[in-house]
């Protein structure tokens, strides 16, 4: 965790903000309170965070325009809610402001009412704003019959509003305010039963919110003075069983059950038995089925994403390439070709090599492996004005990608509904049969929209 709070400092740019990519960009106001946030409650835990930094992060959060008026966006007044959150964290909101905001709450998502609740809260518990903002947002939760939630109307979508974030924010404040309340009990079995087969959300911040609203429920709910005993059994047989108490309120017990033992044409019957004691128990039951990567076909979820292996000097018309033999002056070029069906915002473009390659840097001057050392290997630029899109197109509107041992990736903060090529090249360095997984595309805060390349094999000949 040290490291990562250096790593944070390091990015941060000399008006007190963050970027989204780096310190080579504009500080955005968002991500800046997000990772102040951060930083705060690293700092409350007792981790060693640089009171400068800290205190030049809260300074440009507070001199940001946070003017309303009738024309102001929801999401523009989610993203000033959330600054004005994180300031109250420091005691530095702004009065007039979060007047205003209360003013506009019919516009807001109901993250940012919650938030709103949580600021009036701390400033005075008996605020009747409070309870105004807890009871609209009772009277708005989704129920189904997985529990409560609450989604971001599309018009205030446009970073963050995920059903999952939505849903924590409201969690985490509202555990905090009225841990008693049905609604709180409700939305946590939501986030409970809408967990994947690793026992997370999604990526990223939906995680570490979800994470943070559960922890904030069962400290309300009690839970970390659970004790209880359970069992659990499969097709009438014992599978799993333990005791809940003390220390042990967080451990977990996992049990499996291998394929062939389930049934493909009877009910496979689960019982979970729990017995008299305080607390909850929380499961859930998974079917993880692994596939030879060479079965596993394209998906489309709001994008596409083709890859191919061509010729390096090929410019038209290349036959795509499964296999090559061994020879360090032949490099090949993997292309990817993204559709858009959509305008899609803070893309992620994921794309996985052959193990028996590696990729070229050309951002870089240097020897690469299966060249002969002692020469040194062109500095490839970018952008050629006599070849435009000779790599690729739309390759401008992404930032440099980040390569990495097993692969590449780019990412665009906003793209408009299109076609996009994006190329890199590979260096054959070692003879084999290599199964190459998927490429992989998606919206980073609305990973749902999504879109895999076919899986593929790739022969490297002696």
């Amino acid at each position: 965790m040290t490291t990562s709070v250096s790593r944070l400092l390091s990015l941060q740019n000399e008006d007190g903000g963050w970027s989204w990519w780096g310190r080579s960009e504009k500080s955005d106001p968002y991500i800046s309170a997000y990772v102040f946030f951060g930083l705060l409650r690293a700092h409350e835990i007792g981790m060693a965070v640089d009171e400068n930094a800290l205190q030049l992060a809260g300074t440009y959060l507070s001199a940001l325009n946070s003017g309303i008026t009738n024309d102001t966006s929801g999401a523009r007044l989610d993203e000033i809610t959330f600054i004005q959150f994180v300031l109250a964290h420091v005691n530095t909101f702004d009065e007039m402001t979060i007047g205003n905001l209360y003013n506009e709450r019919d516009r807001i998502s109901p993250s940012s009412q919650a938030l709103l609740a949580y600021i009036f809260n701390k400033e005075n518990p008996a605020d009747e704003r409070v309870r105004d903002l807890i009871s609209n947002l009772e009277t708005s939760a989704i129920m189904t019959a997985s529990g409560a939630h609450w989604e971001t109307p599309p018009e205030n979508v446009f970073t963050t509003g995920s059903s999952i974030y939505t849903t924590s924010l409201v969690v985490y404040v509202l555990a905090q305010l009225d841990s008693a309340n049905q609604v709180v009990f409700n939305a946590v079995r939501y986030l409970a039963a809408h967990r994947d087969v690793r026992g997370l959300w999604s990526r990223g911040h939906e995680n570490a919110w979800a994470l943070m609203a559960l922890n904030e429920a069962m400290i309300g709910f009690g839970d970390f003075n659970a004790d209880f005993k359970y069992h659990a059994m499969y097709n009438g047989g014992p599978l799993t069983s333990g005791e809940i108490s003390g220390t042990d309120v967080l451990a977990s017990t996992k049990a499996e059950v291998p394929l062939e033992d389930l049934s493909p044409t009877l009910p496979n019957l689960l019982t979970i038995q729990r017995e008299e004691g305080l607390g909850r128990l929380y499961y859930r039951a998974v079917l993880n089925v692994n596939r030879p990567v060479e079965d596993v076909q394209p998906m489309d979820a709001g994008m596409r994403i083709d890859r191919v292996y061509v010729a390096s000097d090929c410019e038209k018309n290349c036959p795509p390439l499964s296999t090559l033999q061994l020879d360090s002056d032949q490099p090949i070029t993997a292309r990817l070709t993204l559709v858009l069906p959509h305008e899609a915002h803070f893309v992620t473009v994921e794309d996985f090599i052959p193990a028996g390659m590696e990729i070229l840097n050309r951002s870089l001057k240097t020897s690469q492996q299966g060249i002969d050392a002692t020469e040194e290997v062109e500095v490839q630029i970018q952008f050629d004005d006599s070849v435009p899109f000779a790599e690729g197109w739309g390759w401008w509107l992404f930032h440099e990608p980040q390569i990495r041992d097993d692969g590449i990736l780019f990412t665009a903060d906003s793209l408009p509904a299109g076609t996009y090529v994006l190329t890199y090249t590979l260096i054959p360095l070692q003879a084999g049969e290599y199964r190459v997984l998927p490429a992989h595309a998606w919206e980073t805060f609305f990973p749902e929209v999504q879109g895999t390349s076919a899986g593929a094999v790739f022969e490297i000949k002696p």
